[in-house]
């Protein structure tokens, strides 16, 4: 087991998670407007399903919201 944050809440993972695989746990994995980031550099959603995480990776995903 292994231990990644996503927006700085600890989450336990298998070693052999992709990014898609703790997307879909948080229920992301169908969110539209969103953008992922490992480890402060940003994972384009083509990659997600062949993203590795890696023990302590932190991600942060961001909700893009209307206004002005």
């Amino acid at each position: 087991m292994a231990v990644i944050y996503i927006n700085g809440i600890s989450h336990s993972i298998h070693l052999d998670a992709c990014l898609i695989d703790i997307l879909k746990e948080v229920s992301l994995d169908q969110s539209r407007g969103i953008a992922v980031a490992v480890n402060n550099e940003v994972v384009a959603k083509a990659n997600w399903q062949s993203y590795l995480l890696n023990d302590n990776d932190h991600i942060t995903v961001i909700r893009a919201t209307q206004g002005g």
